[in-house]
């Protein structure tokens, strides 16, 4: 008992493989193909994937193996938060601290915004210790 609408499968090489009543339906083989109507060749605007504008191809594939490139620091912010953890028992040098993280943080801008988090975690945490070293003294004061 045979089935006339399903024809029978035919091979032939290089072709690509279609479901059975797929062309009647407007269905294509799945995969998009370069230059077809999307109007692209596969590759993102400006053909540079989102974060790698400022990578270089030959640093990447230069040696044997691929490698990935090392992250954007910004190394005042890393150093004023671990300052500012240190300076949690100097409440003088939490007022540095938090200079340090405001310098950072304009800095963070012209990086892109590396460093923002460490940088604003640093002027909280040296604001809201300053603020409780200056509360505890107030209230020793008044003892």
């Amino acid at each position: 008992m045979a089935n006339s609408e399903v024809p029978p499968a035919q091979a032939t090489a290089g072709a690509p493989i279609q479901a059975p009543g797929a062309a009647r339906r407007g269905i294509g083989d799945g995969f998009a193909r370069a230059g077809a109507s999307g109007g692209g060749s596969g590759q993102p605007s400006g053909g540079l994937f989102p974060g790698t504008e400022d990578i270089d191809p030959s640093r990447v594939f230069a040696g044997p193996g691929y490698w990935s490139p090392p992250a954007p620091r910004n190394p005042l912010a890393t150093t004023t938060l671990w300052l500012t953890v240190l300076f949690i028992f100097l409440p003088p040098l939490l007022v540095l601290s938090a200079g340090m993280g405001g310098v950072a943080l304009f800095q963070s801008v012209s990086r892109g915004g590396v460093g923002r988090r460490q940088s604003l975690a640093a002027i909280i945490i040296s604001a809201v210790c300053l603020l409780l070293w200056i509360l505890i003294y107030l209230v020793l004061r008044h003892l």
